[in-house]
């Protein structure tokens, strides 16, 4: 199944509305290719997860195998770049808290591709911007920017113009 026009002007749409979340993109220019590399690799995550027949496989226990796969890839990149990090009686909270997020965020991910699909599930995806935001208004007390009011708007016409293409 190839994207047809409304997938492809629903991108375009995206695009524009992820950018505008970005504050200075002369700085960050690495930042927007990690996190373009963390896009591709989830997408590439989601049509494994779906391809290969995991219906049966616990969600929780996919997590599990993911995250020790992760901490063993990172151990291992470590000793061979040579980069570590500190972790201080303070940030042990913190790193439990974003472990057990973490670890929610996959298992609601993996339920939801499972019932309805990698790109559904891809797309819907683009809320994340959104839901981030809007956490930093509630909890962090950031103030709402007109230029991400106008990204959150071009994020959601991606999500409305995709609907015909997924329905």
């Amino acid at each position: 199944m190839y994207p047809n026009k409304y997938i492809c002007i629903s991108i375009f749409i995206a695009i524009f509305g992820v950018l505008g979340f970005i504050d200075d993109i002369g700085d960050s220019i690495k930042g927007i290719s990690l996190a373009f590399l963390s896009s591709l690799t989830y997408a590439i995550y989601l049509y494994s997860l779906e391809k290969l027949n995991l219906e049966h496989t616990k969600m929780l226990c996919l997590s599990i195998i993911n995250t020790i796969g992760s901490a063993l890839l990172y151990g291992g990149l470590i000793l061979f770049i040579g980069n570590s990090f500190l972790i201080n009686n303070n940030s042990v909270i913190t790193l439990v808290i974003i472990a057990i997020l973490s670890t929610c965020a996959l298992i609601f991910l993996q339920n939801g591709t499972r019932s309805v699909g990698a790109q559904t599930s891809a797309m819907l995806s683009l809320f994340e911007p959104i839901t981030s935001l809007f956490v930093d208004i509630i909890i962090f007390g950031i103030t709402l920017t007109l230029r991400k009011s106008i990204s959150v708007f071009f994020l959601i016409g991606s999500l409305i113009d995709s609907i015909e293409y997924f329905v």
